[in-house]
């Protein structure tokens, strides 16, 4: 029996020890405060500024700041701008671009020059290939021996405006379809841009008929010319 005591004694001794070590433990540790971060959340899409897409919108497509600035390298303006124009729409963008980074009309196209109103009727461009055709008959006709000349500097003047006047037509068309959603836009892209044949083969088939009636006119008045000759 004593020497069951004595070993409760001891375990009670072990555990007030162990238990003081504890508290002795918890005395040395030192709590500081946490401080608090304050976290700022930003939305992850910012809108862009309507006043900014605005610009965007109406910017030309040369001016590729704007655009930049606004939707990225590869903006939709600019996609816009190539689906509109189709084909060789990589030929025709950095002419764009060069036109309005010069400031200058001027730039020439051999397809402008060689087709004329032809080239025009091709590219959709109604208003301006219509007018070119009507200007060059009635110069042919009404001035028969300078007609030829007079169309050629308009031919010329296709070769060297022809870029700038189709870069203002692909301007002016996008900005009528800007408010579009984007099935409607396609459709009217798809309308009004690209290009089309069956014009160009109507106009060129009454300019040589055109050509051959004048040539056979002018055959006519100098045989009546021989004739009356005495």
């Amino acid at each position: 029996m004593g020497k069951d005591n004595e070993y409760a004694g001891a375990v009670d001794a072990s555990e007030e020890a162990a238990v003081g070590d504890v508290d002795a433990i918890e005395e040395e540790v030192v709590y500081e405060p946490v401080e608090e971060v304050e976290v700022v959340y930003e939305p992850v899409d910012a809108q862009i500024p309507v006043s900014d897409q605005a610009a965007a919108v109406d910017a030309p497509l040369g001016n590729v700041e704007v655009v930049e600035a606004v939707t990225g390298p590869a903006g939709s303006v600019l996609d816009d701008a190539a689906t509109f124009i189709g084909p060789k729409a990589d030929y025709y963008i950095p002419q764009f671009q060069k036109l309005e980074a010069s400031g200058s009309m001027f730039s020439w196209n051999w397809a402008a020059f060689l087709g004329g109103p032809l080239w025009m009727l091709y590219r959709k461009m109604w208003v301006y290939g219509l007018a070119a055709y009507a200007a060059a008959m009635i110069l042919n006709t009404v001035l028969p021996g300078f007609g030829g000349l007079l169309s050629l500097a308009i031919w010329v003047a296709f070769g060297a405006l022809g870029n700038w006047a189709y870069k203002n037509h692909v301007e002016t068309e996008l900005a009528k379809m800007a408010s579009l959603d984007p099935a409607t836009k396609r459709a009217q892209m798809a309308t009004k841009g690209g290009i089309t044949w069956i014009p160009v083969i109507i106009a060129g088939v009454l300019m040589l008929l055109f050509a051959l009636m004048m040539c056979g006119l002018g055959a006519f008045i100098g045989l009546a010319g021989l004739a009356s000759l005495k």
